[in-house]
This record gives structure tokens, C-alpha cells and sequence, in this order.
């Protein structure tokens, strides 16, 4: 059971470090105009800079502090002798935190989306694509 909830932690992770990776580390000239991205998720990395603030600023409104829970696990996980219990429930913690900037950042990009014209939609598509297709000719690159 302790080995299922760590997998469901690292994948849980993994899509928030992909979510936050679009928003943090997007910079000015990435994207389908500059280098092809790499790892950070299209349906944000595909909005503008201004979206992608907004959307940062919903995630933030999210509960859990997780510099607190990482110094936390730190602790359980030194302890001598270790009890699992306690590591179990912190990982529960952590699971419906990263679950919660998963519902906050969904409705924020959505909120966005059904704001946008049809015509500014249209764009987003456009510019989603070309980073999908230059994903795609990257990894064909990368495959040889």
C-alpha cells in the first residue's frame, strides 16, 4: 500500500510540475515562434503571457504549504524507529493539495477559454498546434 501511494504522489507531481513548469519557467520567445518547449503543458504553455499570470495567481489561492510538508516528510522519514502511519496520511496531504492546484488551475484555463472570442480562440488553436507539431518533429528528431 505505502509503494501505490508514493506512485500516485510522483505521477501526481509530475502533471503539477508540468502545469507549474508552463507557468514559472515560460519566458518571452518560447513556444511555437522561438525553441520548441519541452515538458511544460500545451493547453497553458499555448497562452499568452497575461493568461499565464492569471492562471498563476488562481493556482496560488490553493491550501497546503509545500516547503512545510516537504520538512515534514524529512522528519518522518529520519525517525527512528519509522512508522509508516504518519508518512501515509502526510502523502494523503500532499495527494489532495496537488489535487486541488489540479481543479484550480483546470478552472482557471477554462474560465479563460470561454472568454475568448471565437476569433482569439481560433489563434489559441492555431498556436496549440504548431507547439503539438513541433513537439511531434522534435521527438522524430530526438528518435533517430
Amino acid at each position: 500500500m505505502p509503494i501505490a501511494l508514493g506512485l500516485s504522489l510522483a505521477l501526481n507531481l509530475a502533471v503539477a510540475a508540468a502545469v507549474g513548469g508552463a507557468m514559472w519557467r515560460f519566458h518571452e520567445g518560447g513556444g511555437p515562434h522561438g525553441r520548441p518547449l519541452r515538458g511544460e503543458a500545451p493547453y497553458l504553455s499555448a497562452l499568452g503571457r497575461e493568461d499565464r499570470r492569471e492562471i498563476r495567481r488562481a493556482i496560488r489561492q490553493a491550501p497546503g504549504d509545500r516547503r512545510a510538508q516537504m520538512q515534514e516528510m524529512f522528519s518522518l522519514l529520519r525517525a527512528e524507529p519509522f512508522d509508516p502511519a504518519p508518512v501515509r496520511a502526510l502523502l494523503e496531504r500532499q495527494r489532495e493539495s496537488l489535487l486541488q492546484r489540479q481543479d484550480l488551475t483546470s478552472a482557471a484555463w477554462l474560465a479563460r477559454i470561454s472568454r475568448m472570442s471565437d476569433d482569439e480562440r481560433r489563434a489559441y488553436v492555431q498556436r496549440l498546434e504548431e507547439m503539438m507539431e513541433l513537439r511531434a518533429n522534435r521527438r522524430k528528431i530526438d528518435d533517430r
